[in-house]
C-alpha cells in the first residue's frame, strides 16, 4: 500500500547498456523503500545488455532499438518521437525529483529545466571524470564541452559526485557551492555478488587467468593491459588474460593481440551476465584506465576477495583501495611498470596478499549506499515543497 506522501522520482537514462551508471540505477530500483518512494526510469531506448535485468514496470520508454540506427534517423526520431514522449511523460508523472544520469542526459536535463518541463528538483549524477572525458574530445570541442558542463552544473539544483576526487574537481573548476554537491559512491549488491560468484565451482577455462572487465573504449586502455601482460611474460608460464566487455576498440585490440602473437593467451569473452564468477576465480583483477568516475568494478573485485592491480587514475582507485591498503596501486601508466607489477605478484603469490577486502567492499553495499540516495531525495523534495508553500 503506497503512502500518500510518497516522494516521486524520475531517473533519465539513455539506455540499459552494461556500464556503472546502469548498474547503479538497477541496484537503486531493487533496493529502495517502495513505501516511501516511487522511482521510474525514463529512457531514450530500452535496449542494452541489462535489458533483461530490469523490471519493465519500473521503465518508461517508447522504443527498444533507437541506437541501432544511423545518426540522421536517430536525430529525427528523437526530435519528433522521443522528445514529445518525454515531455508528456514528465508532465503526467509530475515527479518531485528528476535525476539525470550520464552527461548526455545532464545536457538534456538543462534543456528540460529551461523550458519548464522539470518543475521539481533537478539532480545531476556526475558519473565520470567529466574533465578528462572532455579533454579526450580535442582542444576545440573539449573546451566547448567544458563550457556546457559549467552552465549545466550551475543550473542544476544539486549534483551527486560518485567519488570525493570527482567532487573536489567540480568544486575547484566550477566554483559551485559545497552545499550543492554530495558524494555518494556507486552501490554494489554483496548478497547478489556472493550468490553469483559461488554459482559455478569451476570455469571452462583450463588455465589460471588474469582478468580485465569494462567497455572496450579508449578510456579503459585495454591496449596498455595487453602490453603489460606481454611484458610480464605471464603467458609463457601458462597464464591467460581474459577480457570481459564489448566496445568500439575490439578490432584494434584484437590486432594488437595478433601483432604480439598472444592469440592463444588473450581471450575476449564479450559481455557476461555473471562477471562475478570470473572475478572469484581470477588470480588477479587488472584495471588500466586513464580515468574513471569511481571504478565500480574495483569494489566488485574486493567483494569477490580478488587481488587488484590498478593504475592510480582519477578518480576512484585510491579511494576504493584506501591508498593501497586493499590492493596494489601503480604510480604511472607505463605498460612495462604494469608488467613488472604483474610479474612480481605472480612470483610472490600468498606473501603480500591484501587482507580485509570483503570488509572494505561492505562500505559500498546497497544497504549502506541506497539510504544515502533516499535521504538526499527526501531532503531536496522537502525543501522544494517548503519553498512552494
Amino acid at each position: 500500500m503506497k503512502n500518500a506522501s510518497t516522494t516521486k522520482v524520475i531517473i533519465l537514462l539513455p539506455s540499459l547498456a552494461g556500464g556503472g551508471a546502469e548498474r547503479t540505477v538497477l541496484n537503486l530500483l531493487k533496493t529502495y523503500d517502495r513505501n516511501k518512494f516511487t522511482i521510474k526510469v525514463l529512457l531514450i531506448s530500452s535496449e542494452g545488455s541489462y535489458s533483461s535485468s530490469f523490471n519493465k514496470a519500473d521503465l518508461i520508454y517508447s522504443t527498444s532499438d533507437f541506437f541501432r540506427n544511423n545518426f540522421f534517423w536517430q536525430l529525427c526520431f528523437f526530435v519528433f518521437k522521443i522528445m514529445p514522449f518525454h515531455l508528456n511523460s514528465l508532465k503526467s508523472e509530475k515527479p518531485d525529483v528528476v535525476m539525470t544520469v550520464t552527461e548526455s542526459m545532464n545536457y538534456y536535463g538543462y534543456f528540460l529545466k529551461a523550458i519548464g518541463v522539470i518543475n521539481g528538483i533537478w539532480i545531476i549524477r556526475s558519473g565520470n571524470n567529466i574533465f578528462a572525458e572532455a579533454r579526450s574530445k580535442g582542444f576545440v570541442f573539449g573546451n566547448i564541452l567544458q563550457f556546457l558542463l559549467k552552465i549545466t552544473y550551475h543550473r542544476a539544483d544539486h549534483v551527486i559526485a560518485i567519488s570525493n576526487g570527482g567532487k573536489k574537481s567540480i568544486l575547484n573548476r566550477f566554483k559551485i557551492s559545497g552545499k550543492k554537491i554530495t558524494t555518494i559512491y556507486n552501490p554494489i549488491d554483496l548478497k547478489k555478488i556472493e550468490s553469483l560468484a559461488s554459482s559455478v565451482n569451476h570455469l571452462e577455462l583450463k588455465k589460471p587467468f588474469l582478468l580485465g572487465i569494462g567497455r572496450l573504449a579508449k578510456q579503459k586502455r585495454f591496449d596498455k593491459m595487453i602490453r603489460a601482460f606481454y611484458e610480464s611474460n605471464a603467458y609463457k608460464k601458462g597464464y591467460l588474460l581474459v577480457i570481459l566487455g564489448q566496445g568500439p576498440q575490439q578490432k584494434n585490440l584484437q590486432k594488437l593481440v595478433d601483432d604480439l602473437s598472444l592469440n592463444a593467451s588473450v581471450k575476449f569473452m564479450g559481455f557476461q551476465d555473471n562477471p562475478y564468477v570470473y572475478l572469484r576465480h581470477a588470480e588477479c583483477f587488472l584495471l588500466s584506465s586513464d580515468w574513471e568516475g569511481f571504478a565500480h568494478v574495483l569494489a566488485e573485485a574486493l567483494a569477490c576477495d580478488t587481488e587488484v592491480i590498478t593504475t592510480n587514475c582519477d578518480f576512484g582507485p585510491a579511494e576504493i583501495l584506501s591508498d593501497g591498503r586493499y590492493g596494489t596501486i601503480l604510480e604511472g601508466s607505463d605498460p612495462v611498470l604494469f608488467g613488472k607489477a604483474i610479474k612480481q605478484f605472480l612470483e610472490d603469490r600468498g606473501l603480500n596478499i591484501h587482507t580485509d577486502k570483503n570488509q572494505r567492499a561492505s562500505d559500498f553495499d546497497v544497504i549502506v549506499i541506497i539510504p544515502q540516495y533516499e535521504e538526499l531525495f527526501t531532503e531536496l523534495a522537502s525543501s522544494s515543497n517548503g519553498e512552494k508553500t
